[in-house]
């Protein structure tokens, strides 16, 4: 039999149908491109590598938590919000900022407020809300920073009432807190644990109610000063063991006596933490050198009480001078309608007593600020010519 021969494919066409047939085959006998790449260029620079696709960010949820405590009003200096409970920070809250987003919650007012979330088991993170006039942020704050306030102080340990208070744990049953003293107060020994509900704790220290069976207080107390220097121990019992070592920062240090029993002498010690209360040394305390100094504020000297001769009022802002030394600054002013009482009248400064708030029928609340010992707060003279101005009705004498 005689075959004749196919006509001869041009060679170009035979190149292509092999290209189409040997990868179909499961062939891959591709020759290597003849072109190469410029000298030192890499091999993702030579082919452009695959871009990956758009991600829209995602949306940072807090988790339910075992209990949330909210608080309008909230302020929340110095904290550090986190994407994640060990996550990136991304917003400083308050006094602490360092640019970016710093600062957004920096004052106070009704329209802020805070929402933390409780995780369950022991305390690294919490979760928060807080909002104000302009954002909502969430994020995760480390349990460290968080300060939360009992609704109604007890006493813990037989000797202390904290009003200041961390988060040990949180879950279903409750959530266990330690108080949160700063160094003026060592502890001896542990502390028995306190579990309380989140409805028994607030963000809120305003709202602290003492109860009165922690330590029943007379307005008739009288007050002394601890002695510096040495720690001074304190006992739940006038002769028990030392539960406790004091260490009062200075020796203007006043404390509440409630007791003395021979040579011990039962106190109440204030501090913005709580009340540390018991018995100490009767020798670990002394009688203050000036009668204004018992006033039970740690640290503060206020002169006695002294009747204003005057008071004026002004529908502008009147320049406050602070002198101290022979030295005067103005460091604010006193905002008008505000009613001030005027100590004596001498050009070119006037003295004024401590601006008080209003008094709507209760009597005035005492003033917020105080001059210090050695210092007194003056007006210009000149500011106060279109003031009103009122005679004070002078004390009775004895």
């Amino acid at each position: 039999m005689t075959f004749l021969a196919a006509p001869a494919l041009p060679r170009t066409f035979a190149v292509s149908l092999a290209a189409l047939l040997l990868p179909a085959l499961g062939c891959d006998n591709t020759p290597a491109s003849s072109t190469s790449a410029p000298p030192g260029a890499s091999a993702s620079a030579a082919a452009p590598a695959a871009s990956a696709p758009s991600q829209p960010p995602r949306t940072l949820e807090l988790p339910e938590g075992v209990c949330r405590i909210s608080y309008q009003g909230f302020r929340g200096a110095g904290l550090t919000l986190r994407l994640a409970p060990d996550g990136p920070a991304f917003a400083i809250v308050g006094e602490k900022h360092v640019g970016g987003m710093a600062g957004l919650f920096g004052t106070a007012g009704q329209d802020r407020s805070a929402d933390v979330v409780l995780l369950d088991g022991p305390a690294k993170s919490v979760g928060i809300t807080l909002k104000n006039p302009d954002l909502v942020l969430r994020g995760f704050l480390d349990a460290a920073e968080l300060v939360l306030h009992p609704v109604r102080a007890r006493a813990l340990g037989g000797f202390l009432a904290p009003t200041r208070l961390r988060v040990v744990s949180a879950s279903s049953s409750g959530v266990e807190v330690a108080p949160r003293f700063g160094n003026e107060v060592e502890v001896l020994g542990s502390l028995p644990a306190q579990r309380l509900t989140c409805a028994e704790l607030s963000l809120d220290a305003a709202v602290l109610d003492v109860d009165p069976s922690v330590l029943p207080s007379s307005k008739g107390d009288p007050y002394m000063l601890l002695r510096g220097g040495n720690p001074i121990n304190l006992a739940v019992e006038p002769a028990g063991p030392a539960v406790a070592r004091l260490h009062p920062p200075s020796a203007s240090t006043s404390v509440r006596v409630v007791e003395t029993k021979g040579k011990a002498t039962r106190i109440a010690w204030t501090l913005d933490e709580g009340t540390v209360f018991g018995w100490v040394a009767s020798s670990a305390l002394e009688k203050p050198s000036n009668p204004y100094r018992t006033q039970g504020l740690r640290g503060i000297d206020r002169p006695p009480n002294e009747e204003p001769v005057a008071s004026f009022l002004c529908s502008e802002d009147v320049p406050l001078v602070a002198e101290v030394a022979g030295e005067r600054v103005t460091v604010g002013h006193v905002r008008k309608g505000t009613r001030v009482g005027m100590l004596d009248r001498a050009a070119p400064y006037t003295r004024i007593a401590a601006p008080r708030g209003p008094d709507h029928g209760f009597g005035a609340p005492p003033p917020e600020i105080v001059a210090a010992k050695g210092a007194a707060f003056r007006v210009p003279s000149s500011a106060l010519d279109g003031c009103k101005t009122e005679a004070t009705s002078a004390p009775s004498k004895p």
